[in-house]
């Protein structure tokens, strides 16, 4: 098999266009066009490159090492606004010397100026989000992903205003009049859009709640293959079956739910023939697979990828 982290998988999911590759330990991106960000630089694809917001999960090379790869092509491309980077509060201090050790390294003499980096801490569920800097009305929680290493994942929301449910009802004019009188007639709305998490162990999708909510889900399923189970929890990844199990024990409000990060070792159409396998039938329509399976359209479902008798 032969692949090329530069060609990202191209997913039509509910109002948002996903772009993005993840093989283990190769390497993870994804854009979300609408949303004006990227999740992880593993790779940097010039589509990658104008998205001003990037999430870093981890610290691992296979979703790290392009990080200022992607900060260096918005200059030489001219891009005049600077990206924000999020990433978790634990690494911050280790990300400023490998960044300051990589511009010595490139000849770089002086001082170095760091890009914008947004440390991260886990907040409960509920906590109001952090608001994007550069995407009016959207905001992120960060919570903890189970990993080995510090890893956080993040549910992007959107954030507006509604009105109190004790002045539902009352006429406008009654409302109005209150609004001028000072009294704080609406409360924050958080309506959660897309969930990314680098790679963690089902624990994390077990303990998360709030991500079975948000629109779009987009989690790992690194081993597929039967007995892998143990495996998988030892080197702090996900497997297969562990998904199919908890979407059968759970309700999932999920819109989508998409399914990366497959070793190196599986075979596209192996993945799929899995997943099919794994995942309840009643969640066939809404699950999709970010790999580029031979001969086929990209951004099917599982349903859709099922009555194609690809495998």
């Amino acid at each position: 098999m032969t692949f090329n982290a530069l060609n990202g998988v191209k997913l039509s999911v509910g109002d948002l266009t996903l772009n993005g590759f993840s093989i283990s330990g190769l390497a993870t991106w994804m854009t979300a066009q609408e949303l004006n960000v990227c999740f992880d630089m593993g790779e940097c694809p010039l589509s990658a490159v104008p998205m001003d917001h990037v999430f870093l999960t981890h610290a691992h090379g296979d979703h790290s090492r392009c990080l200022m790869r992607h900060h260096a092509l918005r200059k030489m491309l001219g891009l005049d606004k600077e990206a924000t980077y999020y990433l978790p509060e634990r690494i911050l201090k280790a990300t400023e010397a490998w960044i300051k050790a990589s511009a010595v390294f490139e000849g770089v003499r002086g001082h170095v100026k760091l890009p914008h980096l947004v440390p991260l801490r886990a907040t409960p569920p509920g906590a109001a989000p952090t608001p994007l800097t550069h995407r009016k009305g959207v905001g992120v929680r960060a919570f903890k992903a189970d990993h080995g290493v510090p890893s956080l994942g993040y549910t992007l929301y959107e954030m507006r205003n509604k009105l109190k449910p004790e002045l539902h009802g009352l006429p406008g004019a009654e409302i109005a009049r209150l609004k001028r009188e000072g009294v704080k007639v609406e409360a924050p709305l958080y309506l959660p859009l897309l969930t990314f998490i680098g790679d963690c162990t089902s624990e994390t999708l077990a303990r998360e709640d709030e991500i079975w909510e948000s629109k779009v889900l987009v989690i790992e399923s690194t081993f597929i293959g039967e007995g892998e189970e143990r495996f998988a929890r030892e080197r702090g990844h996900t497997h297969l079956s562990e998904i199919g199990a908890l979407l059968r024990e759970r309700e999932v409000r999920c819109e989508a739910i998409v399914l990366k990060h497959f070793s190196m070792r599986v075979k596209p159409l192996e993945a799929l023939e899995a997943a099919l396998t794994h995942i309840p039938h009643a969640y066939h329509d809404r699950v999709y697979l970010m790999l580029d399976l031979p001969h086929t359209p990209q951004g099917l479902s599982l349903a859709e990828l099922a009555w194609r008798d690809l495998v």
